[in-house]
């Protein structure tokens, strides 16, 4: 029973770190605002995932990948941005 238990602790201990490692590996690099910025897989807003092209929807599993993101057009666009990165949402990135 004791070794049962020990297993199952362990089972679920590797499953939690796996996800830990899944969700919080790196997804992309992106170019914005003159600097590289690193977004996790956990860092993307899904809210948003509809404005997306289909190439850019899903991060690789293996390997980072590099793109740009470019500044919003209207002023009310940009401001939305600032005003939601300044209270811990997302950034253009």
């Amino acid at each position: 029973m004791d070794s049962a238990v020990i297993v199952t602790f362990y089972v679920v201990a590797l499953e939690c770190g796996d996800y830990t490692v899944f969700e919080g590996r790196p997804a992309w690099l992106v170019f914005s605002a003159g600097r590289f910025e690193l977004v996790q897989v956990l860092d993307i807003d899904m809210r948003y995932i509809s404005m997306v092209k289909k190439k850019y929807k899903t991060p690789s599993w293996f390997k980072l990948q590099r793109i740009a993101a470019s500044p919003p057009e209207s002023v009310e666009e940009k401001n939305n941005i600032i005003f939601e990165s300044l209270v811990g949402g997302s950034d253009i990135a």
